[in-house]
């Protein structure tokens, strides 16, 4: 079994972070006219004062490269009927977005009845182990009140009751 530098199997680490809710999220680019996206669970908020999120992207992901790039990125938090576009862009393939509505927004693709939407500058790319870390500066956001689309033990799930 291989084990990483700390000695922890890769196995029992994602055995215990596939029991970690986290938000879906569709990440977004746009390079010579042509949309790229790709799903994520690894999303969150970074700092407030300035305001900064982060995406974390598998170093062989094709948008990755785009966001090199061109240092802009979207991310569309996914609402909870949106499984299907949460589905389409975790494949591999090139066009994603074909059967997804979406509309450009400061130069990005930005997905119809998205739970909240950043568009942001990607101000640092940190390589750890297999992936990147994006930290992202939102440069506009759109915020609404659907209930966001959650991941959890390797599906897709809605917020339930409180607790």
């Amino acid at each position: 079994m291989l084990t990483s530098s700390s000695g922890v199997s890769p196995q029992s680490f994602r055995e215990l972070f596939r029991n970690v809710p986290g938000p879906v999220a569709v990440v977004t680019g746009m390079e010579d006219g042509v949309p790229h996206a790709t799903t994520v669970s690894s999303f969150s908020s970074l700092s407030l004062t300035p305001s900064y999120a982060q995406v974390i992207l598998d170093v062989s992901s094709r948008l990755l490269g785009v966001v090199e790039r061109t240092k802009k990125l979207g991310i569309n938090l996914l609402a909870s009927h949106q499984k299907a576009i949460g589905v389409a862009c975790a494949g591999k393939g090139l066009d994603k977005l074909r059967d997804v509505a979406w509309r450009e927004s400061t130069g990005l693709p930005e997905i119809d009845d998205c739970a909240g939407w950043l568009a942001c500058e990607a101000d640092e790319l940190i390589h750890v182990g297999d992936h990147k870390i994006v930290v992202a500066r939102p440069v506009e956001i759109h915020a609404s009140d659907r209930a966001p689309l959650l991941y959890h033990r390797a599906e897709f799930r809605h917020i339930g009751e409180s607790a």
